[in-house]
């Protein structure tokens, strides 16, 4: 077995037991009450995922071309990450029971988050054109990596042995 499928299995497994531990607590805990809430919170999230999220995320990398779906591709990942950990205190602003929630302004928060993400994703592509700035084993969405050929990698010469040659 190599490296790469030992980590896939491990991985797997993992998200298997965090979500059957997921799926116990919801069943165990007392102080889930409302089914119905909870299957039409789930139904609801299905349905703006493939229903909204994934025709407009498609429509938009279509329309924008190869090239920019490949720059903005890690941005709208890490936007979407922190939009996911923001919404529970972004759509129920004001006072809460909770105690341990920080009176902070979060949508500020997260704009000013948004737009970090958004100054890094325009700008990373331009320190690519300064001469003498390199980032060793990065490779800039859209760009290639400094001093690897037409092709975008090295070639050795050399071929595997066994098999057909």
């Amino acid at each position: 077995m190599t490296g790469a499928r030992i980590l896939r299995w491990t991985v797997g497994a993992a998200g298997l037991a965090a979500l059957g531990y997921g799926v116990s607590t919801l069943l165990t805990d007392p102080q889930v009450g409302d089914w119905h809430g909870v299957l039409r919170w789930l139904v609801l999230a299905l349905l703006l995922h493939d229903g909204v999220l994934v025709p407009v995320t498609l429509l938009l990398g279509l329309a924008v071309g190869a090239r920019w779906r490949a720059r903005l591709r890690l941005p709208f990942l890490v936007a979407g990450s922190l939009t996911a950990v923001a919404l529970p205190v972004l759509l129920r602003p004001g006072a809460t029971a909770n105690p341990s929630v920080l009176p902070l302004d979060y949508l500020r928060g997260w704009v000013l988050s948004l737009a970090v993400v958004g100054a890094v994703a325009l700008l990373l592509p331009l320190c690519r054109r300064i001469p003498g700035l390199r980032f060793p084993g990065v490779r800039i969405p859209g760009g290639r990596r400094p001093g690897s050929g037409a092709r975008g990698g090295r070639r050795t010469g050399r071929r595997r042995s066994g098999g057909t040659p």
